[in-house]
């Protein structure tokens, strides 16, 4: 199908096809397949982080923010390690799906369907519009090409004075008829002209969101994550209690031993027990 000509502005090349080659713009052809839109351009998010140490490089500043946690769980397991109680007592694990992830994913997945749908729909329309014009267009050209036989016929009857003769009118009325019938098709041409211009401009607005859901779909799939739910009773009561245990030990060399034993652990400090 051809609209370059009375296309206005879906023939041109629009923002949402801007990263599209020529052939990959021609939305209005049968099996168009619509590509996602291009990612939206993202900032890196900022994490505020407030000291009170003058002087600290972002770098230096980051690093030491992200490594807290691993320093402070070490200060358990170094009393734990020696005694072998560094791990699991026992969890079962279960993969589940991602409720909410799913809901968004078939939400956009109909829609995705509602679209091509809708699109699809339209190009019909436009093909069986332009078959219509071919028609009219073949039925408009033996129609002219009648009036134009007759209309020399009149003319040579006009020209010798046979306007009188029985031949005349017959052939006068026929010259009228094709001319008529040649508005009539000329006048159908139009109005398929507006409607094919509107078909054409809802196919286009039906493929731009398309290629809109189809990003939102590629995002969502990015974010999936496999998920796991966690019966951990058992390792939780066990984690109670080795945390309660590490802080004994820590109360007992607070309260017995000196200042040069105040960051010792468990495996220094056992020894002593012996």
């Amino acid at each position: 199908m051809d609209v370059s000509e009375g296309g206005g502005e879906a023939t041109e090349v629009q923002d949402w096809q801007a990263d599209l080659t020529p052939q990959q713009q021609r939305f209005w052809e049968e099996g168009w397949q619509a590509l996602p839109a291009p990612p939206a351009p993202t900032t890196p998010k900022l994490i505020p982080v407030i000291t009170t140490k003058p002087g600290v490089e972002a770098t230096e500043l980051a690093q030491m923010y992200f490594s807290r946690w691993n320093c402070q769980e070490n200060a358990l397991r170094d009393w734990l390690m020696p005694l072998n109680l560094d791990t699991n007592h026992g969890y079962a694990k279960e993969q589940v799906v991602n409720s909410e992830l799913s809901k968004r994913q078939k939400v956009v997945q109909g829609r995705v369907q509602r679209l091509e749908q809708l699109a699809q729909a339209s190009r019909t329309r436009l093909t069986d519009l332009q078959e219509q014009d071919q028609h009219l267009q073949e039925q408009a050209y033996a129609y002219e090409q009648q009036g134009m036989e007759l209309s020399f016929q009149v003319m040579l009857l006009e020209a010798t004075g046979q306007t009188e003769e029985r031949d005349y009118f017959p052939l006068k009325a026929r010259q009228l008829a094709a001319d008529w019938e040649v508005r009539q098709r000329q006048a159908k041409l139009e109005k398929n002209a507006t409607r094919r211009q509107a078909i054409l401009n809802k196919c286009e607005g039906y493929c731009q969101r398309l290629r809109h859901v189809l990003r939102r779909k590629e995002d969502l799939e990015t974010q999936t994550r496999e998920m796991y739910e966690l019966d951990h009773a058992k390792d939780q009561i066990m984690t109670l209690l080795k945390v309660a245990l590490a802080n004994l030990g820590m109360w007992v060399r607070d309260q017995y031993f000196g200042e040069n034993y105040r960051h010792c652990s468990w495996q220094r400090l056992f020894p002593f027990f012996k």
